[in-house]
């Protein structure tokens, strides 16, 4: 569907109006139109590149490029989600993510660049943490402004809405008042409490359930998919190596009993 629609999309009979005098990272926009298909081509090679940790940090930032030029050439499909990932891919280019499950091992030579690429990483991981808590507690500002939401109304409108009908048992739910006063003020306490309750680590991993329940719940109602996906995946930027390494200890050791039983 997308390569059917990219001339729709990027090309120059796209359905939106574009100034032909425009320019995007110092490109007229009209030679972009025109050579929209290559850039499709060169734009998935980057990101399959950088999947595998191919070019690290200069891969990552041809991502970035190659990406907002895209939302330039068409901002009319870009929802909420894509512009926290414009962010995000900014960000990840000072991120040090190609230490494992990357095809180039590559190691710094000299200490000092190490130690000023982890600052950078810390840095940037970091900014993409409190860029989150921003997103989530202006959101609920915003929410709390409007009448629906105030009222605990917000999700019976979401679920009789015909644009995010995304299962046959959204009309269903919508008819039970305590799910939709429930889900309606749940949404508001946690993007409140997130931005502040996130960092105490006894906190951390009730949000974290509770933010991956809420985003899975929009997935399957309302059909919002990549939004989803990528505020899910953020989550793992606020557990620290030694968290993971714990939890994975943790984890080996709960079915280590029951993996002896069965030997027996």
């Amino acid at each position: 569907m997308f390569i059917t629609s990219s001339e729709l999309l990027y090309g120059q009979n796209s359905f939106i109006y574009h100034n032909t005098g425009s320019y995007v990272f110092g490109v007229n926009s009209s030679i972009l139109r025109e050579n929209y298909q290559i850039l499709i081509i060169i734009y998935i090679i980057l990101i399959t590149l950088y999947f595998f940790g191919i070019g690290k940090h200069f891969t990552a930032f041809l991502v970035f490029v190659l990406f907002r030029t895209f939302q330039e050439l068409n901002g009319m499909v870009s929802n909420g989600g894509d512009n926290l990932l414009y962010f995000i891919l900014l960000y990840m280019i000072f991120i040090d993510s190609y230490k494992y499950f990357s095809v180039s091992k590559i190691q710094y030579t000299t200490i000092r660049i190490e130690k000023i690429s982890n600052l950078l990483s810390n840095l940037a991981a970091y900014s993409i943490c409190i860029h989150l808590c921003f997103v989530y507690f202006f959101s609920a500002i915003g929410k709390i402004n409007t009448s629906e939401w105030y009222k605990g109304v917000a999700v019976y409108y979401t679920l009789i809405s015909e644009r995010f009908n995304g299962t046959n048992y959204n009309s269903l739910l919508a008819k039970n008042g305590y799910f939709t006063t429930i889900s309606t003020y749940f949404t508001l306490v946690f993007e409140l409490l997130f931005p502040f309750f996130i960092w105490n680590r006894y906190w951390r991993f009730p949000l974290i359930i509770s933010g991956i329940f809420l985003h899975i719940g929009i997935y399957i109602f309302m059909m919002i998919h990549d939004f989803e996906i990528l505020f899910i995946s953020l989550y793992g930027l606020f557990f620290s190596d030694d968290d993971l390494r714990s939890f994975k200890e943790h984890l080996v050791n709960s079915w280590k009993p029951l993996l002896k039983e069965q030997k027996l």
